[in-house]
């Protein structure tokens, strides 16, 4: 055993950080589980074995330990057993006797309490952390560890173990745990004495857990009440927050404003109330050139979050426009553009980048992030046409998503046809959604100014995102694109051309034939067009389906696809078209418009595709022990009407 769990403690050196479950900690876990170790060996031998790990390999050793003081959600699984040897059956079950765990258990917790190595700072944190899963001896021996360990610390360290210590024993969620265990007048009182002898000198790390998250966990103590609403806790949390940055602005200035920014992730929060808390008017401008200046210590992404804050916090477009103006004064023109767009992306904006050179204008439009917008119609409008003119609209469209409603439709055309183009937005920075999609073309949808064949080639070419036969109910579908191909069905026969191959082998005419690189994609769509037409052929002017026009536009498509071998094809694909036949006036599905051509045409092929699309229409089934409804086609429609057997040709009327 001890040659396996050095090779398996070198491999786990290297951490892995994948999602993997079979590595080698994981393996020397099982090993040493407390409660069914994966291993032959006894308690004493496997204790012996891992006092030689923590010499050898002591964070490996570490790991091991820790791993074994979890007291929640433990579980164990089977290592494989060899199959040449049988002296691994017989072991890696449970072990029954509790007295044996409790053992071996305290002598690893008795080795961590005992480490011959110095105690880091992370170990201490993950000491605190189990302090619940030992009992009040070993508790007292992790606090005495702690009080051991500060004189050596520096200021850094003693403020990060200081919040591990608030937020996993002094906090209300830890108060309610460890009172629903019965340890709470010990921890507490060691707790609060550990959290007093580790409080920084160093003015940042005294506030810097104010800032380390948006949400702040706040101790037992500092909660006067358990249900007390969110709104006064947001406000005491807020004061707190504005109490330590004016200490912090006025002891170190802007710097170390910024070092608090940088330690935390609640920059954006820090220049709010900044802005409209802590500093006059006239120093906001300052605070912003500070942080554009390079020189200041602090990473860029945090003085950034704190120039958005800021300028997000002044209400008034006049004055921020002063404040941006004023910020501007001294800076070069990078740093001018890089201002511009940290600033709200609103007209107020535009007009200062509108004074800049050609140069400077085209470098913000080509990189400016574009804030959700709901403001007014107008300055909406403006947003889409400045990002189309900067080659932007996928930009353009996150812009306005949450507002579509109030985009005139001739321009929402325009932002959607530009969609499809190429343009200047980065691969992958602005996702669309199905939802805002299909909701931009139900205001489309209303246009009347747009024609049916603009309509009906924007949706063929959002098709991807359109087709979605499962939901067809709810699904804004392909309306206009149906009616276009029911005004045109030479546009099936293309669909039905790009999918399906020839039946007889032969070439196609040279009109219809397609590169081979687009051959894949365009086959896909004239499949998903074929398969998300909802409206059947044939209607007249007043919306009433006519069964001469049904037959002449069925006609048209079978006597093209018959030119190009494409027949039976054809068929089967207009018999699913027509399986979405309402039913007819006298309570017989499909209606008489379709019985009638259907009968016409006698065509096995076309009847095949009315059932596979019959049968399709159920939608996800599934098979139990016993039938469903579902599960056996029923011989009547969701209406309670009758349904022609479509196993046997429609012109017998079996039903």
């Amino acid at each position: 055993m001890p040659r396996v769990a050095f090779v398996l403690a070198k491999l786990a050196t290297v951490e892995l950080s994948d999602n993997w479950a079979n590595k080698p900690i994981a393996s020397l876990e099982s090993i040493f589980r407390v409660w069914m170790p994966q291993t032959a060996c006894d308690s004493d031998e496997r204790l012996k074995v891992i006092e030689a790990l923590a010499e050898r390999f002591p964070e490996v050793a570490w790991t091991i330990c820790l791993a074994q003081l979890n007291t929640f959600g433990r579980i164990g699984h089977y290592s494989h057993k060899p199959t040449w040897r049988n002296d691994g059956y017989g072991f890696g079950e449970p072990i029954r006797n509790r007295a044996s765990i409790v053992s071996f258990l305290r002598a690893l917790v008795d080795m961590i309490l005992s480490w011959k190595r110095e105690y880091s700072t992370a170990m201490l944190c993950e000491l605190v952390e189990r302090m619940n899963d030992v009992d009040d001896e070993h508790r007292s021996r992790i606090w005495k560890i702690i009080h051991t360990w500060i004189p050596g610390a520096s200021d850094s360290q003693k403020a990060e173990l200081r919040e591990k210590i608030r937020v996993t024993t002094l906090s209300t969620r830890a108060r309610k745990r460890i009172k629903k265990i019965g340890t709470g007048p010990s921890v507490d009182a060691a707790a609060a004495a550990a959290y007093e002898a580790l409080a920084p000198a160093d003015i940042i790390n005294k506030h810097a857990w104010l800032f380390r998250e948006q949400w702040v966990q706040e101790t037992a103590d500092e909660l006067h009440d358990e249900n007390d609403s969110y709104e006064k806790r947001e406000e005491r949390v807020t004061q707190l927050r504005i109490a330590a940055i004016r200490e912090v602005a006025k002891a170190r200035g802007f710097v170390g404003v910024f070092d608090l920014a940088h330690r935390g992730k609640a920059s954006g929060t820090i220049g709010w109330l900044l802005a409209r808390e802590v500093l006059s008017s006239e120093r906001v401008p300052q605070l912003i050139a500070a942080a554009l200046t390079h020189e200041l210590n602090g990473d860029v992404a945090s003085r950034d979050d704190i120039i958005r804050g800021a300028l997000r916090s002044i209400d008034d477009d006049h004055a921020r426009t002063r404040a941006v103006e004023s910020a501007m004064k001294g800076l070069s023109e990078g740093e001018v553009v890089r201002l511009l767009q940290l600033s709200p992306f609103r007209r107020s904006t535009w007009e200062l980048v509108d004074q800049l050179t050609p140069k400077s204008r085209e470098a913000y439009w080509a990189t400016a992030v574009p804030d959700w917008m709901r403001a007014n119609d107008a300055e909406c409008a403006e947003a889409v046409e400045r990002l189309l003119l900067a080659q932007r609209p996928r930009a353009a469209f996150a812009a306005i998503r949450l507002d579509l409603e109030s985009i005139d439709p001739e321009l929402l055309y325009r932002l959607l046809t530009a969609m499809t183009a190429e343009s200047r937005d980065e691969q992958g920075q602005y996702p669309i959604d199905g939802y805002s999609l299909e909701t931009a073309f139900r205001v489309i949808d209303k246009c009347a100014t747009l024609t049916l064949e603009q309509k009906a080639m924007l949706e063929f070419a959002y098709i991807d995102v359109l087709y979605q036969p499962w939901q067809r109910g709810n699904a804004y579908g392909i309306p206009n694109l149906d009616k276009y191909v029911e005004a045109h069905p030479e546009l099936f026969v293309q669909a039905i051309v790009l999918t399906y191959k020839r039946s007889d082998g032969g070439d196609d005419p040279p009109e219809w034939k397609v590169a081979a690189e687009e051959r894949e994609h365009l086959g896909s769509r004239g499949f998903k067009l074929l398969e998300g037409m909802s409206r059947m052929p044939g209607h007249d002017s007043f919306g009433q389906l006519r069964a001469e026009r049904l037959s002449a536009w069925v006609k048209a498509v079978r006597e093209a696809c018959e030119a190009l071998g494409r027949r039976d094809t054809a068929d089967r694909c207009l018999g699913k078209l027509l399986s979405g036949a309402a039913i007819g006036e006298d309570g017989v599905w499909p209606c008489e418009q379709v019985r009638q051509v259907i009968e016409e045409l006698h065509s096995d092929s076309m009847i095949e595709g009315a059932r596979i699309g019959v049968y399709n229409s159920r939608g996800v089934t599934w098979r139990g022990r016993v039938a469903t409804k579902s599960e056996s086609w029923p011989q009547s429609t969701e209406s309670g009407q009758t349904r022609c057997d479509t196993h046997i040709p429609l012109s017998r009327r079996s039903c």
